[in-house]
Parts: C-alpha cells; sequence; structure tokens
C-alpha cells in the first residue's frame, strides 16, 4: 500500500467513534496491551481486537500503532507526549 492511500484524507464526520473507541486508542497511546485495556474498558481481549480491526479498516491502515498515528493526525485523541527534539 503506498503512502498517499495509507494518509488519504478521511472525513471526521464520516467516522463514528464512541468513547470506549477513544478509550481503546488512548490506551493503545500510551503503551498498553490489549489485555489491560480491556479490564480497564471492561470488554473481552476478543472485543478489543476486534473494534481495534474496524477501526484500521475505518483510517484504512495496518496496525495498532498505525491507527494511534491516525486518531492523532486527525485529532480524534491528543499526543500526551512531547517529541524527542535532537541536541544542539
Amino acid at each position: 500500500m503506498n503512502r498517499k492511500a495509507i494518509w488519504k484524507k478521511i472525513q471526521l464526520d464520516d467516522l463514528e467513534w464512541d468513547e470506549i473507541d477513544e478509550k481503546i486508542l488512548n490506551g493503545l497511546a500510551d503503551g498498553k496491551n490489549r489485555d489491560e485495556i480491556a479490564k480497564d474498558c471492561i470488554l473481552s481481549k476478543r472485543t478489543i481486537d476486534t473494534r481495534i480491526s474496524k477501526m484500521c479498516d475505518a483510517m484504512m491502515v495496518k496496525g495498532q500503532m498505525a491507527v494511534v498515528l491516525k486518531a492523532i493526525a486527525l485529532g480524534i485523541i491528543k499526543n500526551h507526549y512531547e517529541p524527542i527534539k535532537r541536541p544542539n
């Protein structure tokens, strides 16, 4: 898949997110594994896997880190970390 297809502009109105999806995305962004996210959301790990898969399809990306990066780029979730700065 080429880069243009991965970062294709998506209208936020076309995506349907609920608070659980945002909680999953924030958990992934914080470095939690799927078991920890499942406990936080009071869902099964399989449900978390299904939701992440549907997010991948909706955003046209592959992998959970790509979903997190795209969600940050689209403004769905906030980046909690400062970028690493190069030493002068």
